[in-house]
């Protein structure tokens, strides 16, 4: 549901990568010419500024919610008033502060658990042969990392070497 910065950018970039063949020199990153996405994991879908309108819009495009948003704005109008404001709009209120709350707390987890996933620490095998630790969310295309056994794999990975007996 939201849009990520790179997601963005990856529409305005050139779309060269897209049609022409890719030529990777493995282990060299500072020679790529073509731009490739960043490899971070983002599960969330609101932000500080969209959380508000898209929980909102969520829950109205249910009918009920709908309809008892409907009924309590009828009740602004004099002629048409059934009972008190608050008989109306305080269930509404409950029921959608509820759900917002519910939508952040699960928005949060997200967060916490990609923040998790993305600062993953890998083994980056440099230019000279040096090792170096690096994050996951740093690796780029070409790079060329040692992962241990039970370990997640961060990306899309081109397997050179196995320590596994059955390969």
């Amino acid at each position: 549901m939201g849009i990520s910065f790179s997601s963005i950018t990856s529409i305005c970039r050139s779309k060269a990568h897209k049609i022409q063949p890719r030529n990777v020199i493995i282990g060299r990153r500072d020679l790529n010419t073509i731009w490739y996405p960043k490899n971070v994991i983002r599960n969330q879908k609101y932000n500080i500024i969209t959380f508000i309108p898209l929980v909102l819009f969520q829950q109205f495009s249910f009918f009920f919610n709908l309809y008892f948003l409907i009924m309590a704005l009828s009740q602004f109008i004099p002629f048409i008033r059934i009972a008190p404001l608050y008989t109306y709009w305080a269930p509404l209120t409950f029921v959608i502060s509820v759900s917002m709350l519910r939508e952040g707390y699960d928005d949060i987890k997200r967060a916490y658990r990609d923040k998790k996933i993305n600062s993953e620490i890998y083994i980056l095998i440099t230019e000279d042969g040096q090792r170096k630790e690096i994050l996951s969310s740093e690796l780029q295309v070409s790079d060329i990392i040692i992962i241990q056994r039970n370990q997640r794999v961060p990306a899309d990975v081109v397997l050179l070497q196995t320590s596994d007996k059955s390969g």
